[in-house]
C-alpha cells in the first residue's frame, strides 16, 4: 500500500469492538455465517448488547460448519441481549438490507461506526480483498436513519438458530438401539412386516415366470 497497510476486517472490526466495551454494538451485513457468527460470539462481552441486521439469509452453507461453531454461534443468538433483525426482500419494499457496517451505541445513539464491504462470513473476515474504515462524525446521523429502518421488522433470532443448529432427525435403527423398549416394540413389528411384504413379492414373482 502506497501510504499505509492494508489490515484485514476481523482485525479492525475486533479493535473496534475493544475499543467500545463500554457500548451496545449493531453489526449489519449482507450475509452471515456460522463460523462469522462464532467469531462475532468471541469478540463481544457479556455485557455488550448485539444487534444484527442480515440481509439474505437464504442459501448459505450453513450445513458446513463445525458442531464447536454451531454451539457457539447458537448460544450467542440465544442471550436475550442479542437480536436479530432479517430484511429480505420484505414486502412491499422488496429490497435487501445490504450494509456493511459495525456501530457502537450509547443510550440509543450512535458515537463510532466502522462501515465498508466486509460481510460477517469467514471469507469477509479473512480471506477476501475488503475495506473498512472508520466514518467521519458528521455521517453518523445518517448511520442511525439507516439502523432505525433496518431494524422495523421483528427480531428474526429464532429463524437464524434454526439455520445454524437445526433439530438432528434420529434413524429409526439409532433410536431403537438407545431408547430401550418402546422404540423396539415399535420396530420389530415394522422389520416382521417388511419382510412379510418382500417374501410375498418373491413368491409371486417366482410363480408369474
Amino acid at each position: 500500500m502506497p501510504n499505509g497497510k492494508l489490515i484485514q476486517p476481523a482485525d479492525k472490526i475486533g479493535a473496534f469492538i475493544s475499543d467500545h466495551r463500554d457500548a451496545d454494538l449493531v453489526v449489519c451485513t449482507g450475509y452471515t455465517s456460522v463460523r462469522g457468527l462464532a467469531w462475532l460470539a468471541g469478540q463481544v462481552d457479556s455485557s455488550q448488547g448485539v444487534t444484527i441486521v442480515i440481509g439474505d439469509m437464504l442459501g448459505q452453507n450453513f450445513s458446513k460448519a463445525s458442531e464447536g461453531d454451531r454451539g457457539a454461534a447458537a448460544s450467542f443468538l440465544r442471550r436475550p441481549d442479542v437480536k436479530v433483525h432479517n430484511w429480505y426482500r420484505t414486502k412491499p419494499e422488496k429490497k435487501i438490507a445490504h450494509g456493511k457496517a459495525v456501530v457502537a451505541l450509547r443510550e440509543g445513539k450512535a458515537i463510532a461506526a466502522l462501515v465498508g464491504s466486509a460481510n460477517l462470513t469467514h471469507t469477509g473476515l479473512f480471506t477476501n480483498l475488503e475495506m473498512m474504515v472508520r466514518s467521519d462524525p458528521s455521517e453518523l446521523p445518517e448511520i442511525e436513519a439507516y439502523i432505525s429502518e433496518a431494524t422495523r421488522h421483528p427480531p428474526a433470532n429464532e429463524k437464524l438458530i434454526g439455520l445454524v443448529a437445526p433439530t438432528q432427525k434420529v434413524p429409526a435403527e439409532t433410536a431403537a438401539s438407545k431408547g430401550g423398549c418402546l422404540p423396539a416394540l415399535i420396530l420389530i413389528p415394522l422389520h416382521a412386516a417388511r419382510n412379510l411384504w418382500n417374501r410375498t413379492v418373491l413368491t409371486v414373482y417366482r410363480y408369474d415366470t
